[in-house]
């Protein structure tokens, strides 16, 4: 699942390609992800292909993995800023 967020620059262009695109390009860039609270970072994890496997944990579990990742994005009172990398990719069909 995680896996599905690691497609490198000469990967996603081949699959495109297969797929029959044509003049693929791939860019990397990189861009800042910004929330207002760590408690709200952490609650876009079950925006992620981990989001089943935390819905599928009891109440307790999911209230404790949060408070366990919002612990670690910063205080709870500050704004997070988390740098992401993403491929961005065009073709022609």
């Amino acid at each position: 699942m995680a896996g599905s967020y690691c497609l490198n620059v000469a990967d996603l262009a081949d699959l495109l390609q297969e797929a029959g695109f044509r003049d693929v390009s791939v860019q990397t860039a990189e861009l800042d992800a910004i929330w207002p609270t760590a408690e709200e970072a952490a609650s876009t994890l079950l925006g992620t292909p981990f989001g089943p496997l935390v819905a599928a944990l009891p109440a307790d579990a999911q209230q404790q993995l949060r408070a366990r990742l919002a612990s670690m994005l910063g205080d709870s009172a500050g704004r997070v800023t988390v740098r992401t990398v993403s491929n961005i990719a065009r073709g022609t069909k």
